[in-house]
């Protein structure tokens, strides 16, 4: 949808309406101004922290990378926590991986299956089995699932092979939609050693 072009002396309101400058007051201009000088400044800053985070994780990446080609091996893989510090150990960065995942109808073959399990478990014994596996499966109130408690199923070794065909069912379910990654920045408290957040965030300062 294209912008709408403001006639001279025109202001539009929230409602997309066109309202001569002379009918807005003095304090709703000055209002105006200021929301828009701090929202672009803003902006702009959100630009180059955009920016700054894609430098940082590239170049963090890329030696992480030289390190382990010393060795002809990967730092931790591909995914997980990677930190590093300075040399006197006063500041470090953490880089971290998140997969962001789906499940597809083969969760309810993974359920049915499980479902299963637990009646023949649990038919001579306390409902506490079936209340474990039923809260694996609860959904947030945006009606999603908890990711990590669903896998923290496969954990579990249970010598069962209905059992094991349902963790296969669940592992064949997920698709990894998103990874995003993370890239913390550390210093050192002179007070007592420990660690305190850089902050980038306006909310966290």
């Amino acid at each position: 949808m294209a912008d709408i072009e403001i006639p001279k002396g025109y202001r539009e309101d929230q409602q997309g309406r066109l309202v001569p400058e002379k009918l807005i007051s003095k304090l709703d201009k000055e209002r105006d101004e200021l929301v828009r000088l701090l929202a672009e400044e803003g902006m702009k800053l959100s630009a180059e922290l955009a920016a700054y985070k894609a430098r940082a994780v590239a170049a963090t990446q890329k030696f992480i990378d030289r390190s382990a080609a010393e060795y002809a091996a990967k730092l931790g893989g591909d995914k997980g926590n990677v930190t590093m510090s300075t040399y006197d150990g006063r500041l470090r960065i953490t880089l971290t991986t998140h997969d962001r995942m789906q499940f597809d109808e083969r969760l309810q073959v993974a359920k049915a299956l499980i479902d299963a399990c637990v009646r023949r478990w649990t038919k001579n014994a306390n409902a506490n089995v079936r209340a474990l596996i039923e809260d694996a499966f609860k959904v947030d109130r945006r009606g999603r699932l908890d990711t990590g408690r669903l896998l923290a199923l496969r954990k579990l070794e249970i010598n069962d092979e209905q059992w094991k065909e349902a963790m296969r069912a669940l592992s064949d379910a997920i698709t990894v939609t998103r990874s995003r990654q993370y890239l913390r920045l550390q210093r050192r408290r002179e007070a007592d050693g420990g660690y305190e957040p850089i902050h980038l965030s306006i909310a966290a300062t």
